[in-house]
Formats: C-alpha cells, sequence, structure tokens
C-alpha cells in the first residue's frame, strides 16, 4: 500500500510541475511603454515562462532587473557600479515597475469585463477595485496566447491615467544569458541581512529614558523613568516571522501589578510582521520608576521614554534617534532649546547632522528657510546644547545621523 501511495504522489507532483511549465510556456521579447500623466518611457522586457527581464538604461528612470514568478524574487542590478541585490515580495517593485503595477492587484475585488483585441492579441479584460469602492481604479488585458498581460491602465482620477504595455511581440528563443547575474557582478546584502548584523542586547542592559535598543531572545532592557511622567514604549518587530515581548513596571524595585488597572494589561505583546508596532503607554498613575521589556521570539527594536503632559507651560518632548534620523518640529514663535546626548550600542562616536529652519506655508505651498546646518561627532555621554531663540524663527530641525549612531535629544520650548 505504502508503494501504491508513494506513486500516486510522484504522479500528483509531476502532473503540478507540467501544469507550472505549461502556465509559464510563453518566450518573447517585446517594447515595455510606461506612460505617466506627462511623460513617457521606453524599456524593454524579455519573458521566458516564469522568469522575465525588464530594462531601461535612457532617461531619469533607469533600471534592470530579472523577476522569478515562482519564487517572487527580484534581482536588481546596478550596470554601472556591476553590483546586484536580491529583494524579497514587495520590495522588488522598487526596482521593477512590472512588479509595482502587478502588486496593485493584490486586496482588490476582480471583475471580467470581456474579450478584446490589444496590440494584436486577444486578451482577457478585467477591472479591479477595493472593498467598498463603486469605481475600478486598475484594470488589465491579458493575452490567452502568451499568458502574459499586455496592458494594464491605473486611474489616478482629475490627473489622468497611467499605463504600462507591451507592443512588438517577437516570440521565439532568448538567449539564456538575459535571465543570469553577469559576470564580475557583486552581490548586495539586503535590508534584512545588514539588520541581523546590527548589535542587539541578548542580556540584561540598563539605561535611562529615553533609549532605543535592538533585542533579541532573552534580552532585556531595563530603563529608569520619571515616576511623575507617563512613559511610552515603542515596540517595532524587525523580522517577518513573529516576535513577541513583554513588558513589566517596578516601583522601588518591586513589580507593579495592572491587572486591575485601566492600562494595557502585563501580557506579551504579539508583533506578527516586519514593520508591525506596539505603541503601550503607562500613566502617572503607576508612579513606576523602571520598566522592563523582555524578548521572548523575533527581534524588535525597543524604545522607552517619558510623555510630558499637554497642560505644561513649556513644550517638553523625549526622543530617542538612530540610523536615519528624524524631523522635529516645534511651536511657532517660541524658542527651540534642544540637549543632544551620543548613546550609540554600535559605536563609539554618532556623527550627527542638524539642520534648522523656519517653515512656512505660502498658499497651500510649503517654504523652508535655513538658519543653519551643523555637523559634529558625540561620544557616547558626551552631551551639546542648541538653543534657537524666538528671533531666528526657527521651528523645524531635522536630525540626521550615520547609520551606527544613537543619540538621546530632550526639546524644550519655554513659554
Amino acid at each position: 500500500m505504502s508503494g501504491c501511495k508513494t506513486i500516486r504522489t510522484i504522479i500528483m507532483l509531476a502532473g503540478v510541475l507540467l501544469f507550472i511549465c505549461q502556465a509559464y510556456a510563453a518566450e518573447f521579447s517585446a517594447d515595455l511603454i510606461l506612460t505617466q500623466p506627462g511623460d513617457t518611457a521606453v524599456a524593454k522586457i524579455y519573458v521566458r515562462d516564469y522568469l522575465y527581464r525588464v530594462e531601461n538604461f535612457e532617461g531619469n528612470n533607469k533600471f534592470l532587473a530579472i523577476e522569478n514568478r515562482l519564487t517572487d524574487t527580484t534581482t536588481a542590478m546596478d550596470p554601472e557600479e556591476m553590483t546586484y541585490i536580491n529583494l524579497e515580495g514587495p520590495s522588488g517593485a522598487f526596482s521593477n515597475p512590472v512588479k509595482g503595477w502587478e502588486y496593485m492587484k493584490r486586496n482588490t475585488v476582480e471583475k471580467y469585463l470581456g474579450v478584446e483585441t490589444v496590440n494584436g492579441f486577444e486578451c482577457d479584460h478585467h477591472s479591479y477595485a477595493y472593498e467598498g469602492s463603486e469605481e475600478a481604479h486598475l484594470e488589465s488585458w491579458k493575452s490567452k496566447k502568451l499568458d502574459h498581460f499586455i496592458k494594464y491602465v491605473v486611474h489616478y482620477g482629475a490627473s489622468g491615467d497611467g499605463s504600462i504595455e507591451i507592443r512588438n511581440v517577437v516570440e521565439g528563443p532568448l538567449d539564456d544569458a538575459l535571465f543570469k547575474v553577469p559576470d564580475g557582478y557583486t552581490r548586495e546584502k539586503t535590508a534584512d541581512e545588514i539588520e541581523m548584523e546590527r548589535p542587539a542586547v541578548s542580556g540584561k542592559v540598563s539605561s535611562s529614558a529615553p533609549v532605543g535598543r535592538r533585542l533579541v531572545p532573552g534580552g532585556e532592557l531595563i530603563v529608569k523613568v520619571d515616576p511623575e511622567l507617563s512613559t511610552r514604549v515603542v515596540l517595532s518587530n524587525l523580522i517577518k516571522d513573529t516576535s513577541v515581548c513583554h513588558v513589566h513596571l517596578y516601583k522601588n524595585g518591586q513589580k507593579i501589578e495592572l491587572g486591575s488597572l485601566p492600562e494595557p494589561e502585563d501580557e506579551a505583546f504579539v508583533l506578527t510582521y516586519k514593520g508591525d508596532r506596539k505603541k503601550p503607554m503607562f500613566g502617572m498613575q503607576h508612579r513606576a520608576d523602571e520598566v522592563r521589556v523582555m524578548l521572548d521570539k523575533g527581534r524588535v527594536m525597543a524604545t522607552v521614554f517619558n510623555e510630558y503632559s499637554s497642560f505644561d507651560n513649556e513644550k517638553k518632548t523625549q526622543y530617542y534617534i538612530s540610523g536615519v534620523g528624524q524631523g522635529i518640529s516645534g511651536i511657532e514663535g517660541r524658542p527651540m532649546h534642544l540637549k543632544i546626548i551620543g548613546d550609540s550600542p554600535a559605536a563609539e562616536i554618532s556623527s550627527v547632522k542638524i539642520h534648522a529652519y523656519e517653515r512656512q506655508y505660502v498658499e497651500g505651498s510649503e517654504q523652508k528657510t535655513t538658519f543653519e546646518k551643523l555637523e559634529f561627532d558625540l561620544k557616547n555621554g558626551e552631551e551639546k546644547l542648541l538653543k534657537y531663540p524666538i528671533d531666528t524663527k526657527v521651528n523645524c530641525v531635522n536630525v540626521g545621523i550615520d547609520e551606527n549612531g544613537g543619540i538621546k535629544l530632550f526639546l524644550v520650548q519655554p513659554e
């Protein structure tokens, strides 16, 4: 009996593989026409079974990518730098315009509109609308012969339509080299690979608010907070899989039980996808002087800071900034005082860039008037004070920081 089951399994798998191969049997090249309101670009597309290559070496929108539809992966190449990177899922849409268009069909209601001939091919015509919307935002025409799209049209509303289509199709065998990375190219690390190389806490570390740290299983971030203020904890999932962590409050070394209070329960915070965030806030009624964040599973960025009352005469805000940077907006007509402290777990020195400016809106258009731009380095624990009086008219500060840097920032705006 087991032998019969094995034979049936092999036959079923062979049938599945045969279906996949038949579904992607086309092999052709064509012009790829990309049109947006006021702009048109002509690129090339090469299709073989479940693989296709798109390329454009002219104009501002240059791209070169190989797509594998079976694995949903994009190999994006830079001919000038002779580098390539492998991207999974929707992240490949930034390097492959065809993928971007095809992803617009996801999470929509599809409607069959009949058969039409487009660019010489008999096509099935479909429309796509978001749930609850009466109007379609996207239409597609797919060739029965090629089993491939011939045209997409997206409706932007008052600004017009955009489209992507293939013309001048030439069917026939294509060179294998079109679907391979050329010799001599160097692979770049993906964002996920770079993330996994960054330092993360696997044991206990202590600090004071505001602070942020990457945690891996077994990691515990112990943070001293002001018991006279509310405390905010921000948990950001850094991986595609699920992360699970706990947050506990303490006062004078004793754990505070939250079950009977109208605050977040002292239970696991589950983050189910990359970029998923939880932002529990614990009120000042707890009088907590310490917060502990513990990770059971996954990889998260945990940030802890105090929040001040909106009724205070002085506006005060705490920030922990790492990686790319952050924009800070102040109350117009008040001075801006910034205290910046170096605090990087990945490097001894953080390189900081400051752009202080006045932001105004004139007839609905944003205008920026720069007051100053600064660049400086901060050792961990080193402080720098920046003061912008009212007469500078500074109401915004962009803070940039190097990839491995980290800083605590305290903003004070007196009346």
